[in-house]
């Protein structure tokens, strides 16, 4: 295995040497960002499976452009899932789990380091429900890693007596829409989930919508009209709870993909949610997380 390109990549400043409770780790330096092909993005979503959990190897290749370090992703390997390979009695399967055969992920992990490739493991989180409610509920919840994800996220990459800590990628499709989320996690330059991050996005676009809001002029006739509809609203909800509750959660699930949306941020952090084109991911610094995160106070 190429141990060349990881002390190459360490002494051209895309990986930098950190200390972890006494040991050593190599880890990708930040600031930098990932670009994922838009033929990427199209293969992530024709393979994903609603109904269990598949994953592998993201290629990601070390690059420069306007002197900043961007990891531009342009092949995928796709790695049979052997969670029930052996009986389990944790009740981890394929419709809940993911674990690499261990000769096929050793294989393509040195091909990918061979190649001079960064190895960003991935896998999905799969959202198939009874009713398309459920199913948009759980695409919510899925577009989080769970406590078995933070745990794995931990373990490095062992070559020739260097130890190489990468992020790992989160991907989950939707087959209520052509929606996928792409999200990178840990790796020690980026958050364990993706929580706080959201909740900065939220905040993020709430702002934007109050301001074009607040610059928009009704007219009386408009204003009157806008309290009807309310006030018609209101009391449909009071005198129909049975019928009128279902509604109010569907908006209230519509405003919650809305406020996550990253269609109309020029750097989305640490994940992005797309229909199409290519995928960018940035990465900040150590200083940029501490000011964003006391500026939102998340």
């Amino acid at each position: 295995m190429s141990i060349e390109f990881i002390q190459d990549s360490h002494s051209k400043g895309f990986l930098k040497e950190i200390d972890v409770k006494g040991k050593k780790l190599l880890v990708l330096n930040t600031p930098c960002s990932f670009k994922i092909r838009d033929k990427i993005i199209q293969q992530l979503k024709d393979s994903y499976l609603p109904n269990e959990e598949l994953g592998g190897i993201l290629w990601a290749k070390p690059t420069i452009e306007d002197g900043t370090t961007v990891f531009v992703v342009d092949k995928v390997s796709f790695i049979r899932n052997a969670i029930e390979d052996k009986e389990r009695t944790d009740n981890r399967k394929k419709t809940n789990a993911y674990l690499p055969d261990n000769l096929e992920y050793l294989s393509t992990f040195k091909s990918v380091i061979d190649s001079y490739y960064f190895p960003i493991k991935f896998h999905t989180h799969p959202t198939k429900n009874d009713n398309h409610l459920s199913e948009v509920l759980s695409h919510i919840y899925q577009t989080d890693t769970s406590e078995q994800d933070r745990r794995e996220s931990e373990n490095h990459h062992l070559i020739a007596n260097t130890n190489l800590l990468l992020p790992r990628a989160l991907v989950v499709g939707s087959t209520l829409s052509a929606e996928i989320f792409i999200g990178l996690y840990d790796g020690f330059i980026t958050p364990k989930g993706f929580e706080d991050s959201k909740v900065i996005l939220q905040r993020q676009n709430f702002d934007k919508l109050s301001k074009h809001v607040a610059n928009i002029t009704f007219t009386d006739n408009q204003k009157i009209v806008l309290a009807l509809i309310l006030g018609g609203l209101l009391f449909l909800t009071i005198k129909y709870p049975r019928f009128s509750i279902p509604v109010i959660i569907s908006i209230f699930i519509a405003a919650q993909l809305l406020s996550q949306n990253t269609d109309s941020v020029e750097t989305p952090y640490y994940f992005n949610r797309l229909r199409h084109g290519e995928g960018k991911i940035f990465i900040p610094d150590e200083a940029t997380v501490k000011e964003m995160f006391s500026t939102w106070g998340a």
